[in-house]
């Protein structure tokens, strides 16, 4: 309650500021009476001090002392009855109170103290009723319109007519998710381009509200306008734009915004969760995708459409993955795997920003710590295009968020079921980057060179060279034999994980370990000798060719 409204009530009828009068619009939340010499020590911000003046009497000095006390700690006023035992207040306690804005009252003789602190603290707890009684009929009129099935507009629109002025909503991202009234375009651009510069500032910490000053268009001038942060989650925020300067509205107007503000949080939280379960959806299928579990195009490229493939594509696969992880998370610390989960979709969504800039229908995905880009191919001058854009987002990254990413470049593949080829391709050249610990690297795979090369030999020596490397895995028509080879095929696609091939073939790990053994048994090799490993990849490779 202001302290300006306080000196309405009837009890303090008479009463009159011969000081301070700058802070009458104080807001008072407690009152207390002054009952020892020492009651500076106890004052509190926001707090009205009522007194007789008994134990200040004679003793102008220690009045000082409780005036510069109350100013620092940002009370509301004192209330002192001069006419009781002090004969007057000293100049220079009134030239200290106002300047630091403290109100000082003189009360009147009648009632007595204890009646006037009674009485005003039943105003403030009226007030307080009466704003909580007011919250709640806020917020439930906004929770009503959720429940019935209405959207963020709705309860925009119901804010706007309640505070007469207009509101927007912008999401994490700046961009404009609802507003109680059209605006125009250029305008929401340098908005969001203003709040951004604030966010930088200080990313409006405890729900802190900000205030800008811009003009609505060209022909208005400036206004006040309210940035109120709606937290969403631990990492992200909502924006609600209020054309107003919340700290000179209304009570009734403060309450519809901060009640307004809960409902779209809930709201805002709710679909994020949507979204991100329609994400987990979309990871799964291309997961499954990119691990060749699809055997038809067609069922494929229906399936697929939903989540933008296309038939008539030819796909660049890019394998993504930042290059110190370790780092990357050690500022969350031992937060929970729901807080490392948010941080990582952060990422996520800054990079598939990125790359919807700089390239067109572009399927964007993750597959467990790598993050996935299927490029549309144009028909030519594609190789320094992909280039450009890569080291583009590179840059984007390192300048946004301080991370340094690395980029693994498949083979382009003509149909939907050469996607996952490509993306093995990818991942595998991803992976040889990191071991050879090189750093902010874009690297194309060179199974295409290898696979140009092997083309340039006769179609008989390749296949000697293949019979005599896979000896009588190649002609055996058994199962035990077709579930050697394929293991050994998934083993080496996955750079030698036992983990990663037992969970790709859905086997247990020590099953994995036993045909391995085996495949080492038949033909002679041992899969820890890099020249051995290289002559099967290349075998293995021949084998793709021939079939």
């Amino acid at each position: 309650m202001r302290l300006n409204d306080l000196l309405e009530q009837e009890v303090l009828k008479g009463a009159t500021a011969v000081a301070g009068e700058k802070g009458l619009m104080n807001q008072v939340t407690s009152v207390t009476m002054m009952d020892a010499p020492d009651i500076a020590d106890f004052v509190k911000q926001d707090q009205l001090l009522l007194t007789t003046g008994y134990h200040l009497q004679n003793n102008p000095d220690l009045l000082m002392s409780i005036v510069i006390r109350m100013t620092e700690e940002g009370c509301a006023g004192l209330g002192l009855k001069v006419n009781r035992f002090l004969d007057h207040i000293p100049p220079s306690v009134i030239d200290v109170a106002n300047e630091g804005g403290l109100p000082v009252i003189a009360l009147p003789d009648e009632p007595s103290l204890g009646d006037m602190v009674n009485s005003v603290l039943k105003a403030i707890l009226d007030e307080r009723t009466q704003a909580l009684s007011e919250a709640m009929a806020i917020h439930r009129r906004f929770t009503d319109l959720i429940v019935g099935g209405k959207g963020l507009y709705e309860v925009l629109d119901q804010l706007s007519r309640h505070i007469c002025a207009p509101v927007l909503l912008l999401d994490y991202r700046l961009n404009l998710l609802e507003s109680s009234r059209k605006f125009d375009e250029d305008f929401c651009f340098v908005l969001a381009e203003k709040v951004h510069e604030v966010i930088q500032q200080d990313d409006l910490a405890n729900g802190a509200i900000r205030k800008l000053s811009m003009s609505v268009s060209q022909e208005s001038e400036k206004q006040m306008i309210s940035c109120c942060p709606v937290q969403m989650n631990v990492y992200q925020k909502g924006y609600l734009i209020v054309f107003l300067d919340i700290d000179q509205a209304g009570a009734s107007e403060r309450l519809a915004v901060e009640q307004a503000m809960n409902v779209i949080a809930f709201e805002l939280m709710k679909l994020h969760a949507v979204e991100q379960q329609e994400q987990i959806q979309k990871n799964e299928f291309l997961t499954e995708y990119v691990e060749g579990r699809f055997s038809s195009e067609k069922d494929l490229g229906r399936r697929g459409e939903g989540y933008g493939l296309r038939r008539s594509c030819t796909y660049l696969c890019v394998a993504i993955r930042p290059d110190h992880e370790d780092e990357l998370y050690r500022g969350v610390g031992q937060a929970p795997e729901s807080e490392r989960r948010l941080f990582k979709n952060a990422i996520y969504e800054q990079l598939q920003i990125w790359f919807d800039y700089y390239f067109d229908d572009v399927v964007f995905f993750s597959k467990n710590e790598v993050y996935v880009a299927l490029i549309p191919k144009p028909d030519d001058e594609w190789e320094d295009w992909l280039m450009k854009g890569l080291v583009t987002i590179q840059k984007e990254m390192e300048e946004f968020l301080f991370i340094s990413i690395s980029f693994g470049i498949g083979n382009p593949a003509a149909q939907l079921l050469q996607v996952p080829d490509s993306f093995k391709e990818a991942l595998e050249t991803l992976h040889n980057g990191r071991r050879m610990g090189q750093e902010a690297f874009i690297k194309w795979t060179d199974t295409k060179g290898v696979t140009e090369l092997l083309r340039t030999v006769s179609p008989q020596k390749l296949r000697e060279f293949y019979e005599s490397t896979l000896k009588s895995l190649v002609l055996s028509s058994k199962k035990e034999d077709e579930d050697l080879i394929k293991t050994l095929t998934v083993y080496l696609e996955h750079n030698g994980q036992i983990a990663e091939t037992a969970k790709a073939l859905f086997v247990h790990r020590n099953t994995v370990i036993y045909r391995l053994k085996k495949c080492e048994d038949k033909l002679q090799v041992n899969l820890k000798h890099a020249d051995d490993i290289h002559k099967l990849r290349t075998a293995l490779l021949v084998r793709e060719m021939i079939e």
